[in-house]
């Protein structure tokens, strides 16, 4: 089994979620396809909608959302919303 998602660098999970369906990574870090989008989500890495596979395998036009640059991440829990780092 490969590292787990949170453990990847940004860009790295964007590619891979661009790269092939989001069922396919979500098998390799054995985690659900729902799991691996709310990771996504949490670390502001954006991944295709519904039918996005669908378009493609259908050879339609698609358009991918960039990946936006890292926000400040909180460090410390709860209370440690006024310390920031930047992600990787």
């Amino acid at each position: 089994m490969a590292s787990h998602p949170n453990t990847l660098p940004r860009k790295e999970l964007d590619e891979k979620v661009w790269s092939q369906p989001l069922h396919t990574p979500a098998k390799e870090y054995g985690i659900s396809d729902v799991g691996l989008k709310k990771i996504c989500t949490r670390r502001d890495t954006p991944a295709p909608g519904l039918g996005y596979w669908a378009r493609v395998a259908h050879g339609k036009t698609v358009r991918r959302i960039p990946l936006p640059p890292a926000k400040p991440e909180p460090v410390g829990g709860r209370l440690g919303a006024c310390v920031s780092a930047t992600v990787v």
